[in-house]
């Protein structure tokens, strides 16, 4: 399972929204759709790290 994947899995587990995702880890909703889609994977210690604390 690639990471966007497993984002987007455990967002829906928690029935939160992309924007909400987005606004308790401090970045913009697009950013949150762009890891979703793979498109932009980003630094993934940096996406986990800032996932982790939410």
């Amino acid at each position: 399972m690639e990471l966007g994947d497993r984002i987007r899995l455990l967002r829906k587990k928690r029935k939160i929204t992309q924007p909400e995702l987005a606004a308790s880890i401090g970045v913009h909703e697009t950013t949150i759709r762009r890891w979703e889609q793979g498109k932009d994977k980003g630094s993934d210690l940096k996406t986990i790290s800032l996932l982790a604390k939410s």
